[in-house]
Formats: structure tokens, C-alpha cells, sequence
């Protein structure tokens, strides 16, 4: 019965992991590309684990708009590499598993959503401390407390956008919460620029604007509730 439920949180660690991973082994224009990517993936994966039908041309064609805005944005200074790659399609495929096994287990299992993202973060908590004790020795001992301050902070939002994401995912398909990421990464990147550049390059605005133009156009009402459609 709780096979599903463990498989998903199961997934959750893995792409958390994969996430830093190709972080850490590959440029951040790489990663910004393969999160675009995802939603194609998601799309395919989704029509074909819960049998609905194939997402529409609007959508598909804004899907391929939101990738080629990540490509404008990174102006084309983006090496691919074998390594890079191979971290790459773990993550995708991290990504993909987790979105379908994290639906398909909202739907059977009747769990609160504030519940189930404070559980996840709670299981979460050990396997970051002893993380970090392990391979951020140095960075832990010299931490201080403005940074304390701040990493609390993130913590806090973090933990009210995994409700947030939970709350969509109740309403929406998996594809359409992997789009409306992609969409929050891409406004973060141009706070951040704002608040540390003061001034974000023109490309880099225009391609953030034309990135959530195309997700404007991406038609996920027609799959609200994917694992209902499949029973």
C-alpha cells in the first residue's frame, strides 16, 4: 500500500541529489538548459505512464519556445560534454520519475499537503546535517551569523514553496508544475541579477520575458488530474 508513498519520496532524494550533482560538475547554463528541457520529457512521460491524451501543438510549440529562451539566455555559451551529458540525463530522468510518482501519489493517498511537505523536509533535515558535517567542515565552523541568518531565511521560503508545489500538484498535471518551475527559476535569476548587478543585461531580460510569454501559451488545463483520468 505504501509502496508508491516511499517511491516518491525515494525519487525526491534522488533528485535532489542529481540536481546538485550536475550543479557541481557541470557550467550553470547546462543545468538551465536541462531544467527547460524537462517539461518535454514530463510531457511524453506523463502521456504515456497515465494514458491521456498527447499534449496539444500550442503546447508543444510553447514548451520549444520556453527551451529556446534558456538557449538565448545562456548566449550560446553552453559546452557540452560527455560528462556533463551523462550528468544531465540523470537528472532529467530524476525529474520525470519524480513529478509522475509524486501525482500519482497525491491522488491515492489522502494526506495533507502542509503534512506531507513538512514530513519530507523532516526526513530531509539528518541527511543534509550529516551531508554537511562531512564535506563542509571548513565552511561550518566559519559560519556566522548573518549568514546563519540568511540560510535560515532560505530555509523558511524553501519549506513554503514545497507547500506551494504540493498544493499545485493537487490541482495541476505534472507537466504544468515542471513548467511553472521553470518559470520560477528564470524570474529568480533576474531578481537576483537586480539585486546583486543592480542593472540585468537586456538579452537576459528579453529571453526571461519571452520564456514566460511561451509558458503563458502551454495548455495544462486539459490534464488537471492525470491518475483520475487513468482510473
Amino acid at each position: 500500500m505504501w509502496g508508491p508513498c516511499y517511491s516518491s519520496l525515494s525519487f525526491f532524494f534522488f533528485l535532489l541529489a542529481s540536481s546538485l550533482l550536475l550543479m557541481a560538475n557541470s557550467p550553470f547554463n547546462v543545468f538551465l538548459i536541462c531544467k527547460s528541457l524537462t517539461p518535454f520529457f514530463m510531457s511524453l512521460s506523463e502521456t504515456l505512464y497515465f494514458r491521456t491524451p498527447c499534449p496539444s501543438l500550442q503546447s508543444f510549440i510553447a514548451m520549444a519556445g520556453m527551451a529556446i529562451g534558456s538557449v538565448l539566455y545562456t548566449r550560446y555559451d553552453t559546452h557540452f560534454s560527455a560528462t556533463y551529458l551523462l550528468y544531465a540525463v540523470l537528472f532529467i530522468c530524476c525529474s520525470v520519475f519524480e513529478g509522475l510518482l509524486a501525482k500519482q501519489t497525491i491522488e491515492k493517498f489522502a494526506l495533507n499537503q502542509k503534512t506531507r511537505t513538512l514530513l519530507m523536509n523532516a526526513l530531509a533535515c539528518p541527511i543534509a546535517i550529516i551531508w554537511t558535517l562531512c564535506t563542509e567542515t571548513t565552511a561550518v565552523t566559519q559560519i556566522e551569523l548573518s549568514s546563519a541568518i540568511s540560510l535560515g531565511i532560505s530555509c523558511a521560503l524553501g519549506l513554503g514553496m514545497g507547500i506551494a508545489t504540493m498544493q499545485m500538484r493537487t490541482i495541476f498535471s505534472a507537466t504544468y508544475v515542471t513548467i511553472v518551475g521553470v518559470c520560477n527559476k528564470f524570474l529568480s535569476l533576474g531578481f537576483a541579477s537586480l539585486v546583486l548587478s543592480g542593472s540585468p543585461s537586456f538579452q537576459s531580460t528579453l529571453s526571461t520575458a519571452f520564456v514566460l510569454l511561451c509558458s503563458s501559451f502551454y495548455n495544462g488545463n486539459n490534464a488537471t488530474s492525470t491518475v483520475k483520468r487513468q482510473n
